[in-house]
């Protein structure tokens, strides 16, 4: 049986090259593991199916490993590789970090400027163009938004929002469907959503749930290549199935707002993103 895609834990792991630049080493679900015939600890990541272990890191007490944001943790292994991990969830990620912190006997909140001052020379300066959404960029608007740095996806991400790429890519894929354009075509813009998600970053998340976009973002999901063509009609459930029912009306527009959308996103990370 195949295994579920778990948002929660899935990870990809980087290395910083000689040029300077951050290349995807693997891409899977992240566990932390206690070894009690070493007495170590390890940061194991698997592929996508379990079935294969891609990397795997013992944490050294004496090394330097510094988290930056919500979901990027840097270090250097034991041959001075330098490294990154980034988490698809926040909350695993602070997970991940406070067992990494627990290990090493240090508090992990405590950032020191020693540690900070070594690591930042990994900063990324150079930014990253995207391509326009049209249709006829749509590939390379996959390609480049494919393997990115880890240091770059915040800015990625406000460019998405702050340039209107979800809406423009949401007109393109009503386009597709009314066209009956062939399923891989829009099929490039599902995986473009996949990477849009992957970006980690809890602005983007909030941004694709929200109530003038949500139900396209869900309906782009139905594309997914991983579940048998339109298993889950996220479209009609959502828009016929689910209801809202106040037992005691509330007068907080923020509050209710706030609701709505933790049950999609919810729903996102239980259903859409899970075969």
């Amino acid at each position: 049986m195949a295994r579920v895609w778990d948002f929660v834990t899935k990870t990809k792991l980087y290395q910083l090259n000689s040029n300077g630049e951050w290349i995807e080493k693997g891409f899977g679900d992240l566990t932390f593991e206690i070894n009690q015939k070493e007495d170590a600890a390890y940061l194991v990541l698997t592929g996508p199916k379990g079935e294969k272990i891609l990397h795997s890191y013992v944490i050294l007490q004496d090394n330097i490993y510094q988290k930056q944001g919500e979901t990027i943790i840097f270090w250097k292994d034991q041959i001075q590789q330098n490294l990154a991990l980034s988490f698809c969830d926040t909350s695993f990620s602070r997970n991940i970090w406070e067992k990494i912190c627990a290990v090493r006997g240090v508090d992990p909140d405590e950032v020191t400027q020693n540690n900070t001052s070594e690591l930042l020379v990994l900063s990324d300066q150079k930014g990253h163009p995207l391509p326009p959404a049209t249709i006829n960029t749509l590939d390379k608007l996959l390609d480049s938004l494919t393997d990115l740095s880890p240091l770059v996806r915040g800015a990625v991400a406000s460019k998405i929002i702050n340039d209107q790429y979800v809406v423009k890519l949401i007109d393109i894929f009503h386009q597709l469907e009314e066209q009956q354009s062939p399923i891989g075509n829009i099929r490039v813009i599902y995986e473009i959503f996949k990477e849009i998600f992957l970006l980690n970053q809890t602005q983007m998340i909030h941004h694709l749930m929200q109530d003038s976009v949500y139900i396209d973002v869900f309906s782009i999901l139905e594309y997914n290549p991983d579940i048998p063509f339109q298993k889950y009609r996220h479209r009609e459930f959502l828009r016929s199935t689910v209801k809202w029912k106040q037992v005691v009306p509330f007068t907080d527009n923020v509050l209710v707002s706030r609701i709505k959308s933790n049950f999609r996103i919810t729903y996102l990370r239980e259903h859409a993103l899970s075969p």
